[in-house]
Order: C-alpha cells, then sequence, then structure tokens
C-alpha cells in the first residue's frame, strides 16, 4: 500500500486522479496540492511513496517539483501526469528519474499499470538486504524478451506482445489467471496464449496443487535473447 501526493491544478483532472488511484487498490493515504510550494510543504511533513505530477502548474512547472524532490534524495517514485509531449520535457522526466509519463487523456487501464509497476518497485527494494544482478535488472529496465515467434491461427501479435511483455515483467512464477487480473485481458484468451508460448519454448510450466482438487498451472520465461 502507498501514499500518495497528487500534485494537480485542475480539480476535475486532480478528482479522476483520485479516483483511479482509489480504484487500484493501492492508496493507502491520499493527498493533494495544486502548486510546486503546496507540494514541497507537503513532502518536508509526511513520507510520500508516490507523487503523481502535472507539469503544467502556476507558478513553477512540474518538473522543478521532480528536481527538487531528486536533490532533497526523498525516496518518493514520481509518474508526470501531463498533457506536455515535448520530446525535451520527456528527456528530462527520464534523465530526473520519472518512474512513468502519462500523456492526458489516459486510461483508467495504463494509469493502473503505471501504479502497479511502482508497487511491485518498492515490494522488491524492501524484500531483501541485496541484490543478484538479474533482480537488479529487473528493477532498473525492461526484461530481455524472446525474438517474435510465428503465431498459430487466430493469434493476434497485438496482444501476443502484450501478454509477453506482462509475463516478462514477473519476477517469478505466474497463473493466467493473475496475469489476466493484471492486464485485463480474460482469463482464456491469457491462457491460449500461454499455452502457445508454452509449447514455443518461450515458457516453461509446472503444474501445482492449490485448493482440493484443483491443480494450477504456473508458467515463467524459461529463455531470454541476448543482444
Amino acid at each position: 500500500m502507498m501514499n500518495i501526493l497528487i500534485v494537480e491544478d485542475d480539480p476535475m483532472v486532480g478528482r479522476i486522479n483520485r479516483q483511479f488511484a482509489e480504484k487500484t487498490g493501492l492508496a493507502q493515504r491520499i493527498e493533494s496540492a495544486e502548486a510546486v510550494d503546496e507540494a514541497k510543504t507537503l513532502l518536508e511533513k509526511a513520507d510520500f511513496d508516490l507523487v503523481l505530477l502535472d507539469v503544467y502548474l502556476p507558478g513553477e512547472k512540474g518538473t522543478s517539483l521532480l528536481r527538487w524532490i531528486r536533490k532533497k534524495e526523498l525516496p518518493a517514485s514520481v509518474i508526470l501526469i501531463t498533457a506536455d509531449r515535448n520530446p525535451q520535457t520527456i528527456e528530462l522526466a527520464l534523465n530526473l528519474g520519472a518512474a512513468d509519463y502519462l500523456v492526458k487523456p489516459f486510461t483508467y487501464e495504463r494509469f493502473n499499470e503505471a501504479l502497479l509497476r511502482v508497487d511491485k518497485r518498492i515490494v522488491r527494494l524492501q524484500s531483501s538486504g541485496s541484490f543478484e544482478q538479474e533482480a537488479i535488472d529487473s528493477i532498473f529496465g525492461e526484461p530481455v524478451l524472446p525474438q517474435a515467434e510465428q503465431l498459430e491461427k487466430g493469434l493476434n501479435r497485438h496482444t501476443y506482445d502484450k501478454i509477453l511483455e506482462a509475463a516478462g515483467r514477473r519476477s517469478g512464477s505466474f497463473t493466467a489467471e493473475e496475469l489476466s487480473s493484471w492486464i485485463g485481458i480474460s482469463r482464456v484468451t491469457v491462457r491460449r496464449y500461454l499455452e502457445h508460448m508454452e509449447g514455443s519454448g518461450i515458457l516453461s510450466k509446472k503444474m501445482e496443487y492449490g485448493k482440493p482438487g484443483r491443480p494450477l498451472n504456473y508458467y515463467r520465461l524459461s529463455r531470454r535473447t541476448h543482444h
């Protein structure tokens, strides 16, 4: 569960961000600010795990707050939520360590995905005193996924890529039900694609028994390509 600060000067957008954050079930406490100075005051008074930050704010731009957060070495992750599509702003956000960049208007699914990534990263960092290289790679960057496979009839490339990317983000084994819930695609569809990937050697599969009489198939990436 995360303590979240929403920095947004448009009341309607602020309400949407709050409703979306509450809907994810990942928010423990949510506070709001409409300007950079107000946000700084709140950040100095309490610990926040995540800042949802607009770029166009009265007085100072949101990127100045992101710079301030990094200068203060605050542990908060920052997701920029903005209408700014300027490549210079995007590059600055990357250089200042923004966790994600959402362009308005955005869907709840994309918002939920962004918060899930941050929450997963926080859990990973708190789970161990030291990390091996593979675990560090999974925190800092995208997993290296296998080259595209030939799809059997009836499978869609876009859906395949989305499911494969989600599978690559999982640090361990997962079920079709878990992946379905995470990415918002039906369990039946996810299972079909996972079975195809397992048949292609991309995933390995292991059957385990959960509730009495109910076996579950657990999948995980079995190989990765190297560049």
